[in-house]
């Protein structure tokens, strides 16, 4: 019994043995990969930094010698041996917009990482010529997008969409981005001017600019449309505009009401036959017309004050004050609606309630006059500005006001 006891404590101590050596070995191991990996990785960094900086190097050289297509090779190699490296991206583009090939270079800038220091710089090249070089801005717009992801006050970025959308009658959308602008307290200057006008926002070069940018994009129905609109509203509102013959004026209105048919949904085309048919008091087309506006159109306050109109026509008055109160909600500085709310207050005897609107409304158009002299968007002066914040806390936006007020203050230096 003792004998296989102390063979049994024999095998456990020789089991010990064996389980430290293995410990030791493992241990041993372990502290070989400590020393190892970090010198692996030390070693692996540095030669990284000096691949990177030889092909910063080479790029630089060529763009010297202006041997762009070396540059594209070799900022090639760069982007192939290291997709998240931004100026290799940036290289390529550069050497393809000096070859003449735009699209090449925008494609290649997209590349560039969002969250790389060169993504904001690269993002605005890009934008730049898809507006300016390729001429169309359309593709620009979700890249404007992705730059406000990478930097939300981006005012560069904000005065392009709203530009953007302004010129091609996108009225719901530029408010939109013109409010958000200045929550962010990264708006424009001229993005006021637009705000403010955007009861009927013209260009004097809508035609020729969207006109332009139909050519290039010829199936756009945004286009297509803002072309249209811009020039009968040109021709509308021309000096000689009485000289036009009575049947080319019917062409043309009739022309854009073609456009309903092709694009029946189109609410530029829709908000102009609007005003057309309230300048002539045709109220069968104006209820024609309203019935026509889609069920997710209504957040467009234009087509709000058009049916207020359409119910103050049949003496349908408590309906008529509810739209255009819905038409102030969502857009409180149009002055027309103002002045067709006064209209209806005076009908339902609501007296005191009719001359605040009016007063209102002789504010907003004597402002709008102002803006309409202006020689450029941008070219506002602090009293005009002034006059906006005034209007602004009448109509009781009051975010704008007080974004006004302080431009205003930033201007005159106090």
């Amino acid at each position: 019994m003792k004998e296989s006891t102390d063979a049994a404590v024999a095998g456990i101590e020789t089991g010990t043995d064996a389980y430290t050596k293995n410990k030791l070995r493992w241990w041993g191991v372990l502290c070989v990969l400590a020393f190892l990996v970090p010198s692996v990785w030390y070693w692996q960094k540095q030669l990284n930094t000096r691949r990177k900086v030889e092909f910063q190097s080479a790029c630089r050289e060529t763009v010297a010698a202006e041997d762009w297509s070396g540059l594209i090779e070799t900022a090639s190699r760069w982007s192939a041996w290291d997709t998240e490296a931004a100026e290799a991206w940036v290289y390529q583009a550069q050497g393809f917009q000096e070859l003449g090939e735009p699209n090449r270079a925008v494609e290649l800038l997209l590349h560039v990482p969002d969250h790389s220091e060169e993504a904001e710089a690269a993002l605005l090249v890009a934008v730049s010529l898809y507006f300016e070089v390729l001429g169309q801005p359309r593709k620009a717009v979700p890249v404007l997008k992705r730059l406000l992801n990478v930097n939300q006050t981006s005012i560069t970025a904000h005065q392009r969409l709203i530009f953007f959308y302004g010129i091609t009658l996108q009225r719901v959308e530029m408010l939109a981005q013109i409010r958000k602008a200045i929550e962010l307290g990264a708006e424009p200057p001229d993005a006021y001017v637009y705000q403010q006008l955007a009861s009927r926002l013209t260009f004097s070069n809508g035609y020729p600019m969207t006109q332009q940018w139909l050519r290039n994009d010829p199936e756009s129905e945004l286009f297509l449309v803002a072309t249209a609109v811009h020039l009968s509203v040109a021709r509308d509102q021309a000096e000689d505009g009485d000289d036009e013959p009575l049947a080319e004026k019917e062409q043309r209105h009739g022309e854009v009401r073609g456009l309903l048919r092709q694009y029946p949904e189109s609410l530029p085309v829709l908000r102009y036959l609007l005003h057309l048919a309230i300048s002539r008091n045709d109220t069968d087309d104006v209820g024609q017309l309203l019935a026509e506006v889609p069920a997710d159109a209504w957040d467009d306050s234009i087509f709000w004050r058009c049916r207020g109109w359409y119910h103050h026509q049949f003496d349908e008055f408590d309906e008529a004050e509810k739209a255009y109160r819905k038409s102030l909600e969502l857009y409180p500085l149009d002055w027309e609606t103002w002045h067709y709310l006064a209209a209806t207050l005076r009908q339902v005897k609501d007296l005191d309630g009719a001359e605040q609107a009016q007063v209102l409304a002789l504010q907003g158009k004597e402002l709008r006059k102002s803006i309409l002299q202006l020689s450029d968007a941008r070219a506002v002066s602090p009293e005009i500005f002034t006059e906006m914040r005034d209007y602004c806390v009448a109509c009781g936006d009051q975010l704008t006001a007080e974004s006004l007020q302080t431009r205003i203050r930033l201007m005159i230096g106090y």
